[in-house]
This record gives C-alpha cells, sequence and structure tokens, in this order.
C-alpha cells in the first residue's frame, strides 16, 4: 500500500532546485522542444526505516538533466499529443545508482459524431525503481509499457456514460526481481453529471487484474501472486474558479490475491488533488492518497 507522502519522509528535507527552469523554444506550433536541470537533496534516499542501525550512509545528492520535445497537432476534429523526454541522473554518493532515464507517450483524442469521443494512445517509460519496498542500492530500473483506449456518450446535455480498457506491464533490471514482472488489466465504466460551469460528479466501478510473468519458487513450489481488486468511486472534477481545481477519485476497494491470501485488503481507497494556479506560470499542487499497489521488493 502506498503511503502519503509524509509518511513515506520523501520530502522532508528534500529540496529540488531548477537550475536553470524549463528552457523551450518553439520550433513550430505542433513540435516544442524543451530542458531543465534539477539538484535535489534527499535525507532517506533508500528509504531505510527510522530504527534501522546506521552503518551507511542515508542521504544523497542528485542532479537530473533532462531535455525532450512536446507534440500538439490537431487532425481535423481529432487531436494527437504526445512527448519524448530524455534524463540523465547521477547521484553524488551513491553513483552506483546513475541512469538513463526515458519517457515516451502519445494520445489520439478522438471524435465521432456530436455524442461520442474518447482517447487511444500508449506510453513507455524506464526509470529507477522506488526504495520503498526494495531498501538495495543496486540500481534496479523499471521498465513500464502502457497502452489504453476509452470512449464516451453524451446522452443528454447534463450526462455522460464512458468505458475504457488500459494495459500496464511492469518489467525490471536486477534478475533477483524479475519475480514482479507483471501485466495490470485495468476496467472501467462509470457515469457523469456535467454541470453547465465544467465541473462534473460521477460514479465509476473498476476492475484492476494483476497477473505475475514468473511465479514465486518457495522449496520445490510455484506460486501465482496474481490478485484482483474491485471498486466503486466517486469521481469528481470541481472547478471552483479559474484558478482552483479539486479532483477527486475516491471509494471502496477490495483486493484478493490468488495465492497469498493474508494480503488481501478492502476498506477506504482513493486520491484527491488540489491545484491552485494562480499565474500563468505558476502553479502548486498538493495530493493526498490511499492505494493498494504491488509490492516491489
Amino acid at each position: 500500500m502506498h503511503k502519503p507522502l509524509s509518511q513515506l519522509r520523501l520530502l522532508p528535507l528534500a529540496v529540488a532546485l531548477l537550475a536553470c527552469g524549463m528552457a523551450r523554444a518553439d520550433i513550430s506550433d505542433t513540435i516544442k522542444p524543451f530542458a531543465s536541470v534539477a539538484y535535489t537533496y534527499d535525507d532517506n534516499l533508500l528509504r531505510v526505516p527510522d530504527d534501522t542501525p546506521d552503518t551507511f550512509q542515508r542521504s544523497d545528492r542528485a542532479t537530473q538533466a533532462i531535455a525532450g520535445f512536446l507534440v500538439d497537432r490537431p487532425i481535423g476534429r481529432q487531436k494527437l499529443t504526445g512527448q519524448a523526454k530524455i534524463s540523465r541522473v547521477t547521484f553524488d554518493h551513491y553513483d552506483q545508482l546513475n541512469y538513463n532515464g526515458k519517457d515516451f507517450n502519445a494520445d489520439l483524442a478522438w471524435v465521432l459524431g456530436n455524442h461520442l469521443d474518447g482517447n487511444l494512445g500508449g506510453a513507455y517509460s524506464q526509470t529507477l525503481t522506488p526504495f520503498n519496498d526494495f531498501h538495495s542500492d543496486d540500481r534496479n530500473l523499471r521498465t513500464q509499457y502502457r497502452e489504453y483506449i476509452n470512449g464516451g456518450w453524451k446522452f443528454h446535455p447534463s450526462w455522460r456514460a464512458r468505458a475504457g480498457f488500459q494495459r500496464n506491464k511492469y518489467t525490471y533490471e536486477l534478475p533477483a526481481q524479475s519475480i514482479n514482472d507483471r501485466t495490470e488489466d485495468l476496467t472501467e465504466a462509470g457515469i457523469d453529471y456535467l454541470a453547465p460551469s465544467g465541473s462534473k460528479v460521477g460514479l465509476v466501478a473498476r476492475r484492476l487484474k494483476g497477473n505475475y510473468l514468473n511465479d514465486r519458487r518457495l522449496g520445490t513450489a510455484f506460486l501465482d501472486e496474481g490478485y484482483t481488486q474491485d471498486e466503486l468511486k466517486l469521481n469528481v472534477n470541481w472547478l471552483y474558479s479559474e484558478i482552483t481545481q479539486l479532483q477527486v477519485l475516491a471509494g471502496y476497494a477490495k483486493r484478493k490475491h490468488d495465492t497469498f491470501t493474508d494480503r488481501d485488503k478492502s476498506g477506504a481507497n482513493g486520491r484527491v488533488t488540489l491545484t491552485w494556479k494562480p499565474r500563468v506560470k505558476l502553479k502548486f499542487q498538493g495530493d493526498a492518497w490511499r492505494e493498494f499497489s504491488a509490492v516491489e521488493s
């Protein structure tokens, strides 16, 4: 289960300073290059519990250089957007963790007639696996593949029904972590009320099915760690004003495991995001969540 940032101590003393901000010089209305440099300090990089004896260095500093471009291209009534980004991340102390990150994605917002619309897209990313479950200084890159399709039917000026499917695939660099290689299939359906203000409130039912590509070996037995999670959640996008927006996707979730039933969990589950944008180039965002997720260790 992921915990809020304050419990994971992601930013207790961590400070990220943009050395050059986000530099960008548009080539055209379609292609927009960008580059940035960030410097970060983390007082517990490996997320080691507080009561662990200090026989190693907890803190570290990292520099991240990013370069890429955005794509924004209307195609008739459709719209193609995407991003290609590469990064170089280097650490002062744990330099064996240095890596090249990759992030590519594309999305086609499609429209059919006056009542049908949706999105079709995919993404690829390669980044360092979080240390929440795996507290080792061995580099373990996680590669994620994502593909999705969704659509909605606006059967009334104030009501819209929608459905979608998404598949995520995760693979890991370390051979010892290949037991975490998995796919997650998410199917959902819901209905939304569309307010004249642009806000919306709805209800969504979702099913998440996780399948591990390599069964865990326990003695002479091979165990399937697959799981199924069913959710019923409130879906809210409240446009309080031009500068303040509140998003809520929260409700009840129940996760059941095929073999390790002691990991079964149910209860409140969701995420709340508050965005405040007082200036065109200045935005603040806060998140709070309680979510069930796969263990990466």
